[in-house]
């Protein structure tokens, strides 16, 4: 849905953007797709649980207003490679402060980033008190393709495996210390001074056009170039001796076990789900009680 232009807009910049008095919950058409109607129409969105909206249970109950009878799936993900995840896109959209400010600065605005939505077990709750079919996976089953395609097909009542392929690739070490360095040289996106007004890839395409604005858009030329030429320069880098990834999960990771060890563990026997095959802190203490 979100590749129709007009829903696109209301779900970017109204159901999950918008203040209550902004807000104006008058809906585009439904598109067209051409397909039988037992097919199902579906939302896929990140910004549901971004740090940039209203607040998520908000844009549930605006969602709900207009599709009474949604499923819900939430794809969760191992905190520490969530928030390691989001600091590499944050960097490819300008950011350059290290990952340890970054976190800081996520544990200081705890209250609006993400890092108050990584307590899982409260927002598979949350989602409960608005829809009454939810579904939580792991991302880390998504290799074990088939398995996770099949609980889809069981939970959306369809038979279906799509082709396996890879696709935004995380970006290696190299490449991303690259883009931090060009980005301290050339400002864009989030180095640039707080409230610059920001391109559409980091805020949905379409803001202009709902706010009826019609002074020259930002640029796309730098964020684009720094990314290009940071894959070129990094590619051909020596392959670093340490990796940045578990350097950071075995850094900080006591950190998170004393944040969302008990969120993990009472998700983890809500779904009985076996979250500590991958790792997630505090479903140790899960498989421990079960064994006992």
């Amino acid at each position: 849905m979100t590749k129709d232009r007009q829903w696109r807009n209301f779900l970017y910049h109204q159901l999950l953007a918008a203040q209550s008095s902004f807000y104006v919950p008058t809906t585009p058409p439904l598109p067209d797709t051409g397909l039988p109607a037992k097919f199902k129409i579906g939302v896929s969105s990140e910004d549901f649980m971004g740090d940039k909206g209203v607040d998520y249970a908000v844009a549930l109950s605006r969602f709900k207003d207009i599709f009474p009878d949604t499923k819900v799936l939430i794809v969760i993900r191992n905190q520490q490679d969530l928030v390691f995840s989001n600091y590499i896109q944050m960097v490819k959209v300008g950011y350059t402060r290290s990952i340890d400010t970054y976190l800081k600065e996520l544990r200081w605005d705890a209250q609006q980033s993400i890092w108050g939505k990584l307590y899982f077990d409260k927002i598979f709750q949350t989602t409960k008190n608005v829809f009454d079919d939810v579904l939580i996976l792991p991302y880390e089953y998504i290799f074990e393709y088939e398995g996770f395609v099949q609980q889809l097909n069981n939970y959306f009542e369809r038979k279906y495996l799509p082709p396996n392929i890879m696709e935004n690739v995380t970006s290696d070490q190299n490449v991303v210390a690259v883009m931090r360095i060009l980005s301290m040289l050339f400002r864009h996106g989030y180095g640039k001074p707080y409230n610059s007004i920001l391109p559409s890839h980091m805020v949905g395409g379409g803001r202009f056009e709902v706010n009826n604005l019609q002074w020259e858009r930002p640029s796309t030329n730098v964020s684009r170039n720094i990314r290009l030429w940071s894959s070129r320069i990094g590619k051909r880098l020596p392959t670093p001796k340490n990796n940045a990834r578990k350097q950071f999960q075995e850094r900080y990771r006591s950190l998170f076990e004393e944040h969302f060890s008990d969120s993990n563990y009472r998700l983890n026997e809500i779904l009985q789900f076996d979250l500590g095959k991958y790792d997630y802190v505090g479903t140790d203490q899960a498989s421990s009680s079960r064994e006992a």
